[in-house]
């Protein structure tokens, strides 16, 4: 190949490479409803609290891997989170699962069993990647005790895991869940309370069944 024709391939490349990132820096990304995930935020932060009861037990957070594709609705919960529990609790760890984005986001099932099998019983785990959702099967025993688990289980989380029977397994002890039938008000609330409790409920399992059939807990105010 000819120097100029170097020359030329280079020089193509760099337009395209220059085009490229001017496209992707003036693009419109998809509106976030902050309102609502710091709604969200909000009251799994409330709820973390409540759980630890002020004990002495660890608070383990799993949260998504925003680092290489960036997910706001996702960072924003997780800063509500966090200022809902400052001066109340503190994080002794953070997971971050890797998430495939073509795919329901549910963190892996071995690292989840994993993180219960190293915490006690007084620990809580608050997942915002759903449910602690491994087999029930031999190499899947936790040594004790499970630890209490608070879960964000929106969209087709939980469709896909079946939370009724993670329930009765003592492996999720309160679940985020869409309300049925909600419907987006004509004015919007201001309150995270009052968005959250348009959109969602807490479940957890004191009357067992079906999913449907599961017990609301109450949200702090």
């Amino acid at each position: 190949m000819s120097k100029d024709k170097i020359k030329l391939w280079l020089g193509c490349s760099l337009l395209a490479a220059s085009c490229l990132s001017l496209f992707l820096s003036t693009r419109t990304n998809p509106p976030v409803d902050r309102a609502t995930h710091e709604a969200i935020g909000t009251v799994m932060g409330r709820q973390a609290v409540e759980l630890l009861g002020g004990g002495v037990g660890r608070l383990v957070v799993i949260i998504r891997d925003t680092r290489n594709v960036r997910n706001p609705a996702a960072e924003i919960q997780l800063h509500a989170f966090q200022k809902a529990i400052a001066g109340k609790a503190r994080i002794a760890l953070t997971n971050v699962a890797k998430l495939d984005p073509l795919r329901v986001p549910i963190a892996a099932p071995g690292d989840v069993y994993q993180l219960m099998k190293r915490s006690g019983e007084a620990d809580l785990i608050v997942s915002f990647a759903g449910p602690p959702n491994f087999p029930d099967g031999p190499q899947f025993r936790l040594p004790g005790k499970a630890p209490k688990v608070l879960a964000l289980c929106t969209g087709a989380v939980a469709r896909q895991a079946n939370l009724s029977a993670l329930f009765k397994r003592g492996l999720l002890t309160r679940a985020v869940v869409d309300k049925e039938g909600a419907a987006r008000a004509a004015k919007a609330p201001s309150d995270p309370q009052e968005i959250f409790n348009q959109y969602y409920e807490v479940i957890n399992a004191s009357s067992g069944g079906t999913q449907s059939s599961l017990a609301k807990d109450p949200v702090a105010p």
